[in-house]
């Protein structure tokens, strides 16, 4: 935890729906809000921290949604893009399931950075 200005940046907070208690900068990564990801990082927020259920990391969140200038920093910042969540995906799986141009925005930087390719996936990609 850390606080900035007597707020705790890694606070969970389970709403109506929610399948477990999410973070802030889960619900930033997942809802597609990278300034808000980028300001809780910068407040020192915790963004290794998975969720209760599934085991998701907010990197994943950020790949299923196609939002590459938060993958890009996430990445940058020194996120783990090679942990699968409980169903065994990895944030380039997520990315590569999307099946757009947002999604392989995403595997690029994934990759660039050093992201192993899963192995079935390599002749599909175009």
């Amino acid at each position: 935890m850390h606080a900035h200005a007597g707020v705790d940046v890694d606070a969970e907070l389970k709403l109506a729906g929610d399948p477990c208690a999410l973070t802030p900068v889960f619900r930033a990564a997942n809802a597609g809000h990278e300034r808000a990801v980028m300001c809780l990082i910068q407040n020192g927020c915790n963004y290794e921290k998975t969720t209760a259920v599934g085991k998701l990391l907010p990197l994943h969140a950020a790949c299923k949604q196609g939002n590459k200038n938060a993958v890009e920093y996430l990445v940058l910042q020194g996120a783990d893009f090679g942990s699968p969540c409980a169903d065994n995906k990895t944030p380039w799986k997520y990315a590569f399931d999307r099946h757009d141009d947002k999604g392989k925005d995403c595997m690029y930087i994934l990759e660039r950075e050093g992201a192993v390719v899963e192995e079935q996936e390599k002749c599909t990609i175009s």
